[in-house]
């Protein structure tokens, strides 16, 4: 516990980013630990995104698609500051909407740095047990032979790309499809995903595309937004490991900087298949993607 307390202190106190939870101050003495942060008044991205049956007394609206892609771009600039300009830099290893948290104006700030851990500028990578949580972890780390492999950045790019989807779906990284039936939602929105891709976005009023839309908002969205989220999405997550951006192309990508065919183009659909990410699929030929 002590170690825990320790690494969380000195890794968070070594950030200074707008998207980043900032420590206020800490305290340690004998079995007595607290660490201070700056309050965050308008709780976590989850509870805005998903509106469930315990939820609606606080959450009296969904937020907005400019608000949603304005979170999707700040918590992409915060993690690609954890990755790129962080001496040593930082992997995360626990991003969910539950550790993302909104100011009054709904600027988002990352949280909860417990289990991150520091990575050396000569090496791209920590040999560790991966950690974090079932729902947000990489295919690759979730096998038996998987909980031996070297972390990436690249960990944190599924997780963001998971975060993504929920923005996109108003529904949990982990849903009731049906009473008592849950499915991972990176799964069930394979085939939504690959009819709209696979059309290249002729229309995105069309029926496919409202069932995969947050069902609680109008479909009032910037097109060309929603398109950048979405291949920002399917990029992160259906992507293999090697070839998922870096956070840095991303935020580029969100920002209207790239287009979004540097990161997915349309044969890049092979990825989408039933069972996708978790079946196992044949490591892609090439090298990491830039």
């Amino acid at each position: 516990m002590e170690l825990l307390f320790e690494d969380e202190v000195k890794t968070i106190s070594r950030t200074c980013h707008r998207n980043i939870v900032e420590v206020v101050g800490y305290c340690s003495e004998e079995a007595d630990r607290l660490i201070v942060y700056e309050f965050v008044s308008n709780n976590c991205l989850k509870s805005h995104i998903y509106v469930g049956r315990r939820q609606q007394k606080t959450v009296t609206a969904p937020i907005d698609w400019p608000t949603r892609m304005k979170i999707a771009l700040g918590t992409a600039e915060g993690l690609a500051y954890l990755h790129e300009k962080c001496k040593p830099r930082i992997i995360h290893r626990d991003i969910k909407s539950d550790n993302i948290l909104l100011d009054d104006e709904f600027n988002p700030k990352i949280g909860d740095f417990g289990i991150s851990k520091e990575f050396a500028d000569s090496k791209t990578h920590v040999s560790t047990i991966p950690k974090g949580t079932p729902d947000y972890l990489a295919p690759e780390h979730c096998t038996e032979d998987g909980q031996n492999k070297r972390l990436t950045d690249k960990s944190d790019v599924f997780s963001f790309g998971v975060v993504l989807l929920e923005l996109i779906t108003g529904k949990l990284a982990v849903f009731e499809k049906e009473r008592r039936e849950y499915i991972f939602l990176t799964i069930w929105a394979v085939p939504l995903l690959k009819q709209i891709l696979d059309a290249e976005y002729q229309d995105l009023d069309a029926e496919n595309c409202k069932e995969l839309f947050d069902s609680k908002l109008p479909n009032n969205f910037e097109k060309n937004d929603m398109k950048r989220l979405i291949y920002c999405a399917v990029a992160c997550v259906y992507k293999p490991a090697n070839l998922r951006p870096h956070m840095c192309k991303i935020v580029k990508v969100l920002n209207g900087d790239l287009e979004p065919k540097t990161i997915w183009v349309r044969s890049d659909c092979k990825y989408l298949y039933r069972g996708s990410p978790y079946t196992p699929f044949p490591q892609a030929q090439g090298t990491s993607s830039s």
